[in-house]
């Protein structure tokens, strides 16, 4: 987060990192930026994992959610929406 505050959901980082817990051992954990899949990965001791999209994601107020599929292939619920500008050109 690199706006105002370091709480205020606004960073000038295309391809910020989000920290996810309660992850299932050996979970497949998937990051979506308004509903598009922007990294996944398999977390193979479960717990708290950090995903960062594997591109620059556009400048725009986004809703990232995340979603965890256990080993059994059950589809967790979706995580809570955070609401994250990224603002990558500044005060014009």
């Amino acid at each position: 987060d690199t706006g105002a505050s370091p709480t205020d959901n606004v960073t000038a980082d295309a391809t910020p990192t989000f920290t996810i817990g309660g992850v299932a051992p050996d979970a497949l954990v998937q990051l979506l930026r308004d509903g598009v899949l922007v990294a996944e990965l398999v977390s193979a001791s479960g717990g708290t994992v950090t995903l960062t999209p594997g591109a620059a994601q556009p400048d725009g107020t986004f809703a990232f959610r995340a979603v965890q599929t256990d080993r059994a292939g059950n589809v967790g619920p979706l995580g809570a929406s955070l609401q994250v500008t990224i603002d990558t050109i500044g005060p014009g």
